[in-house]
């Protein structure tokens, strides 16, 4: 993409807000809208290509397309998750094969980056990446659930418990360390997990469709005044990522 997000706080205050967000709407699309956890995907794909593909013919310099990336694949990483319980695929083989393909992604795009490195404070947002995300996502909701359902500890005790371990990377590293590539997809797997669980709790507090229509006001409201409202926190490059 040509717009790229500076890796900051706000960054990480709506990614936090995305990962809540898209754990309600993959729930959404599999269950109220009756498409499962499969037969939704197609139209994610399509989504998620009309968006890069509008991204490369405007003008203007925004990250409107990158953040409704960020939910379309957050959403489908929550229905990927969430499908292998559909086919018998317990969290004993599930999260280790996800993490191993995590890992392995994460390594090929720090070695691409540090051949094509990008401006400084950002992360390139090319292919490598938003398959890291989707992993990262996948990962994050097998490990929510896991800890919520698996090990009988609950919504609001899973929540506090995933939110504690995100807070601890804040807490431990600073911003410029959390760029550093490893440490920075650890703490997105961290902030998926605690969005699953936070957005099953608040789906189990209001009912699914008004814990989506919050949420996803909520997310909107901060890309659009961290972003759209203050420009510096949006990169312009000369072309558009690959």
């Amino acid at each position: 993409m040509r717009d790229l997000s500076r890796v900051n706080a706000k960054y990480w205050l709506v990614l936090v807000a995305a990962s809540i967000f898209g754990t309600n709407t993959g729930d959404l699309l599999a269950d109220d809208l009756g498409y499962g956890h499969f037969r939704g995907l197609p139209l994610l794909i399509i989504l998620f290509a009309a968006i890069l593909t509008a991204q490369r013919f405007t003008r203007l310099s925004t990250m409107i397309f990158f953040w409704a990336g960020i939910i379309i694949v957050r959403t489908a990483a929550t229905n990927v998750g969430d499908g292998f319980w559909d086919h018998g695929i317990t969290y004993r083989y599930s999260i280790p094969a996800i993490a191993i393909a995590m890992l392995a992604a994460a390594t090929a795009y720090a070695m691409r980056r540090t051949a094509n490195p990008p401006p400084e404070g950002t992360l390139r947002t090319d292919a490598l990446y938003w398959l890291c995300m989707l992993l990262a996502g996948i990962l994050g909701t097998l490990c929510g659930d896991y800890v919520s359902f698996s090990l009988d500890l609950g919504l609001p005790l899973s929540t506090l418990i995933w939110s504690a371990a995100v807070a601890a990377m804040f807490l431990v590293w600073k911003q410029e360390q959390l760029r550093m590539l490893y440490l920075y997809w650890l703490t997105v797997v961290l902030i998926r997990s605690a969005g699953t669980a936070a957005g099953d709790l608040f789906a189990e507090i209001g009912g699914l469709r008004l814990s989506t229509l919050l949420t996803g006001l909520i997310f909107w409201l901060l890309v659009i005044f961290f972003y759209e409202r203050q420009k510096t926190n949006v990169v312009r490059t000369d072309a558009a990522a690959s």
